[in-house]
């Protein structure tokens, strides 16, 4: 019983602290070593499930891209969007991407970027996208990070957020809304995601479904858990703060 509460808290704290903010998937399956060499069912977080897993976790990464995207074309005009993506190898990103491009078809160009998920990155593309001359009114971005990088260096080389450029996030991170002006995103439910992911290893603990160490994994069941986001409208789409 406690090697059971163990994984479930630290299995529920990884998961509020926005361990990992760009990659909110978990599969169900495989087991995890304790300190005494023991193997226990575990979850494991990771960025996709391609192989072995049973039940595999994620959130509506295409569908909160769409309705940022679609918020900033529809809500207030902008009709020059463009999106700064993660790396090109992320499944998240690739969602994400999708959800913009869905939102932005109709528009006459929207140029792609790709960083790396982290702030500095997001500085250094749009440092490359100022000194190209190619500004756009709003910038999608992947995640929370990236945000804050453009928006630094959209500041410093004296362009005003969002007078000149709205820009927005994906995570909702809890420095977003402290920022100024305060970060417009799409929240991912952090709190659900970990209810949902202890349930799973609970459920597996408890003998519920088969167990990918007495089945081969081509004949494992597949099931995808896949849990909303939410819109957060703030300051730095031009939306009041």
């Amino acid at each position: 019983m406690a090697r059971i509460l163990l994984v479930a808290m630290l299995l529920s704290f990884a998961f509020a602290a926005s361990a990992f903010p760009q990659s909110s998937n978990a599969t169900l399956g495989g087991t995890v070593a304790d300190s005494t060499g023991a193997l226990i069912p575990g979850v494991s977080v990771i960025a996709t499930n391609t192989a072995t897993g049973i039940v595999t976790m994620s959130i509506t990464n295409e569908t909160g891209a769409y309705q940022v995207t679609a918020h900033l074309a529809d809500g207030h005009g902008y009709t020059s969007i463009c999106f700064i993506a993660g790396p090109p190898d992320s499944p998240d990103s690739a969602r994400r991407l999708d959800g913009f491009r869905r939102a932005t078809a109709g528009l006459p160009e929207t140029p792609v970027y790709h960083g790396d998920f982290t702030t500095a990155g997001g500085r250094r593309v749009a440092e490359r996208i100022i000194a190209a001359g190619r500004v756009p009114r709003a910038l999608v971005c992947a995640n929370d990070q990236t945000a804050i990088g453009v928006m630094t260096a959209l500041q410093h080389a004296g362009l005003s957020v969002p007078g000149d450029v709205a820009v927005t996030g994906f995570d909702g991170i809890w420095l977003g809304r402290h920022l100024r002006p305060s970060l417009t995103t799409v929240v991912q439910p952090m709190a659900a995601l970990g209810d949902t992911a202890v349930a799973m290893l609970t459920d597996r603990i408890g003998g519920v479904g088969p167990s990918s160490t007495t089945l081969p994994p081509q004949i494992l069941p597949r099931r995808t858990v896949e849990l909303p986001v939410r819109l957060e409208l703030r300051g730095s789409c031009g939306c009041a703060p």
